[in-house]
């Protein structure tokens, strides 16, 4: 079993905009995660995966799919570091599985995003469900994480401007406590109430 060693951060709101309007392109990924577990901070999950790719020489775009299976353990140091375990898993599978079993799960877009040369996850999570919800009411939870396979580098990475509060190892910002519009509507709150960043 290998660890993850990530921090996670808000993105305030001020900074959403140059995200949200980001063409859908090589440097993004439409994820679905569903959850066949999630207690005490321990995870078994299905990530599905959508992301684009040139094809040369006509530049037309095509799009790739593919899956992992990931169990992540119970951080002991306040969420810095925890064990993952991660393979990949037929992506056909996942999908039948995620119907039958009707998994909680979430949508968000990945995007990957260069600050010097460390490499960032932006990932951008849809807060309502309500499709009949004027598009102007939509309003999105934001969250960046950096992840590093040097716990000296993670701890002392250099932050983007666009970064705000960081929320390392609170449970109400982690993806499994994000599966339901209720739970993305506490998170939004907690985010950024009074525009906190």
């Amino acid at each position: 079993m290998g660890t993850e060693i990530e921090r996670k951060f808000i993105v305030p709101l001020q900074y959403h905009e140059q995200f949200l309007s980001l063409s859908p392109g090589i440097n993004q990924i439409e994820m679905t995660q569903a959850y066949l577990s999630s207690e005490n901070g321990k995870t078994v999950r299905l990530r599905l995966e959508r992301s684009a790719y040139v094809l040369k020489p006509s530049g037309s775009m095509k799009w790739h799919e593919n899956c992992f299976l990931t169990i992540k353990g119970q951080s002991d140091d306040g969420g810095l570091t925890r064990p993952e375990w991660e393979e990949e898993f037929p992506f056909e599978n996942a999908k039948d599985i995620i119907k039958t079993l009707n998994l909680p799960r979430l949508e968000k877009i990945r995007n990957v995003v260069l600050n010097g040369e460390d490499i960032w996850v932006v990932d951008i999570l849809k807060v309502t469900e309500n499709p009949w919800r004027h598009p102007d009411l939509f309003h999105y939870l934001i969250v960046a994480e950096y992840e590093h396979h040097d716990p000296d580098r993670v701890k002392n990475v250099a932050l983007p401007s666009w970064i705000g509060r960081e929320v390392t190892g609170d449970h109400r910002f982690s993806m499994s406590n994000l599966v339901t519009e209720a739970q993305r509507e506490h998170a939004w709150s907690l985010a950024y109430a009074e525009n906190a960043s």
